[in-house]
């Protein structure tokens, strides 16, 4: 579920939600978090088909959007529609689309083609609605929307040429809010601005010269038929459109929505939504312990290319990445070993995806089969507190499509090859020899007896980038046997 808040109103709203929470990783020098959230769009059951109205808009490939259109007051959630609600896209407005009597439908729009979504409620209690254009990517997760009721318009500019309403959010974490900031329109000097009071009924006070905490702002003067971008500015924190590209039209009898997000200045690793990811990068010391955090580690991921976070003294960084975006993420400092992350998709905040890097003179002559060439695999058993898996020694390992490379497992600190053929009590095993590339998911499994161990798990998507001198974690999370 988006998570983005404006005051007490969130952006979006979706039918429901479920989580779970993955199995702890054994010790592997790249830890990939402890937590983990799934979302789920309205039902769809497999026996009759979608329960909503389904339409499909533009070409493929689709991103199928399960969404509702609910009522909104200036700052709480309102009524339903009283039957269903019109609906038109920029993308396909040839297509004649039409919600439930509840506001329910699915849309399947083109992936990364732009595209406006303007509703029209029946009867006169809510307000014909526009939303600023945004672009929905393979993995976003399914947006929601919002049509002003009629008791708004008091608090509203005059609709005959078109209202603009903003809202300016902030993520629960971080030190940024939505008060403060000042909005404007860019090259639209005429553009009259006014700010919304917190206090019922919410409406513009004059003597605010930027956003109240409620983050409220409409505006008027802008020429019906005009497409603005509104921008925010604040004095210590970023103000971004949290919509993609973010363009607004204005139109007669409409109200356009347009949304801000405040934010620290941290990097920021795709379009919005975004989590705030964060964690410390240390010096791994050869008795299994973390060492001092190391100042001016690397932080990158693959799929923001020119997007690096810097660590600090203590070898803490931060970055802003989008909402359930796969990527891999490459640690690495001056003198040591560069890290691989497993691929995974955040959908929540995580501030402890900690990384202790080998320093490279050190661990190289410790790691049986090391060639800088070659990329080189640690292969650690992710198992539950409790059950028949929980221990993660006896796992006997796999590797599936690979030839030239052998599994070694190993056991203590540093860790050394052992004889065996399964896992020790530190459930872990180093592969060497590896051909750089992107290795598909479950290219290693594992097995012991009421256990099989795979590694495509919830948000890890079980894909491993190999890279010649690197260091890759691969993570084996147990299942029992049924």
């Amino acid at each position: 579920m988006r998570r983005f808040v404006l005051a007490a109103l969130p952006l979006s709203v979706v039918a429901c939600s479920s989580s779970s929470d993955p199995p702890a990783t054994a010790d592997t020098g790249v830890d990939t978090g402890s937590e983990a959230a799934a979302d789920t769009g309205p039902e769809v059951r497999p026996d009759t088909g979608p329960i909503y109205p389904e339409y499909t808009c533009g070409p493929g490939p689709y991103l199928s959007m399960d969404f509702s259109v609910r009522g909104q007051t200036i700052a709480d959630l309102g009524k339903a529609p009283s039957g269903p609600v019109k609906v038109i896209s920029t993308a396909c407005p040839e297509v004649a689309m039409l919600t439930d009597a509840e506001g329910y439908i699915v849309i399947k729009t083109t992936i990364d083609k732009p595209f406006s979504l303007r509703f029209e409620p029946p009867g006169t209690t809510q307000l014909p609605t526009r939303w600023a254009e945004q672009t929905v990517r393979a993995w976003s997760e399914p947006p929601g929307f919002t049509v002003l009721e009629a008791s708004a318009k008091p608090q509203l500019p005059a609709l005959d040429e078109g209202a603009i309403m903003v809202n300016v959010s902030a993520p629960s974490v971080g030190s940024c809010s939505a008060e403060g900031v000042t909005v404007t329109v860019k090259d639209h000097p005429e553009a009259v601005v006014k700010y919304h009071g917190s206090s019922k009924p919410y409406g513009p006070d004059a003597g605010l010269t930027a956003t109240s905490s409620l983050g409220i702002a409409t505006i008027s003067g802008i020429a019906k038929g005009t497409k603005i971008e509104v921008q925010g500015k604040h004095p210590t924190c970023d103000v971004v459109t949290e919509f993609e590209p973010g363009g607004v039209l204005v139109e007669a009898g409409t109200v356009s929505r347009a949304a801000l997000f405040v934010r620290d200045k941290y990097p920021a690793c795709g379009p919005a939504p975004w989590y705030l990811l964060g964690g410390t990068v240390y010096d791994r010391m050869t008795d299994g312990t973390k060492g001092p955090g190391i100042l001016g580690a690397s932080v990158a991921f693959d799929a923001c290319s020119g997007v690096t976070a810097t660590t600090d003294k203590d070898g803490k960084w931060n970055v802003w990445i989008s909402a359930k975006m796969p990527s891999f993420r490459t640690t690495s400092f001056a003198g040591y070993i560069s890290a691989i992350s497993n691929e995974l998709a955040w959908g929540f905040d995580y501030d402890t995806w900690d990384t202790a890097l080998r320093k490279a003179d050190t661990w190289k002559t410790l790691m049986p089969g090391w060639d800088d060439t070659k990329g080189y695999v640690g292969v650690s058993i992710a198992a539950p507190t409790t059950g028949p898996c929980k221990d993660v020694n006896g796992v006997a390992i796999t590797l599936n499509g690979i030839t030239g490379a052998k599994v070694v497992y190993v056991d203590g600190d540093p860790p050394a090859a052992t004889t065996g053929t399964v896992t020790t009590k530190k459930g872990l095993a180093y592969v060497a020899g590896l051909t750089p590339g992107i290795l598909p998911a479950d290219t290693f499994t594992g097995a012991k007896t009421g256990c099989t161990y795979k590694q495509k798990y919830d948000i890890d998507s079980g894909r491993t980038k190999i890279a010649a001198g690197h260091y890759t974690s691969v993570n084996l999370y147990a299942e029992a046997t049924k």
